[in-house]
């Protein structure tokens, strides 16, 4: 017997009430993504989900006709992106030292093979 199974993807664009601060109104907006899904059968149905909410830019408006953005940057995302570039450059860098290392001639090899001759 097969189950019916429904899935949704969620990828919506929030943006909160705004703020006011004397001549500035600040709105958050945060980025929600997710899949939320169902299913049942004869012997019973469930459902579950998950979702996250993370935060993007805050948009800056300044009087009527000046408004600008001011991006959220995670400083952990940028430190992991930071030490996995690190650690690919020195995987790289330690590859190419040990083929050097193995394919360098060595001194006194080509007099070797002159001898036997």
């Amino acid at each position: 017997m097969k189950i019916p199974v429904a899935i949704s993807k969620i990828d919506r664009r929030l943006e909160g009430e705004p703020l006011q601060f004397g001549e500035r109104a600040v709105t958050p907006v945060a980025q929600l993504t997710g899949r939320v899904g169902s299913g049942g059968g004869a012997n019973g149905s469930g459902g579950g989900g998950s979702l996250q909410l993370s935060p993007q830019e805050v948009l800056v408006h300044k009087g009527d006709y000046e408004s600008y953005r001011v991006p959220i940057v995670d400083p952990l995302t940028e430190s992991l992106r930071v030490m996995a570039a690190a650690g690919l450059l020195i995987g790289i860098l330690g590859s190419l030292l040990t083929l050097a290392i193995r394919f360098k001639p060595q001194k006194g090899a080509i007099a070797e093979t002159e001898e036997v001759k």
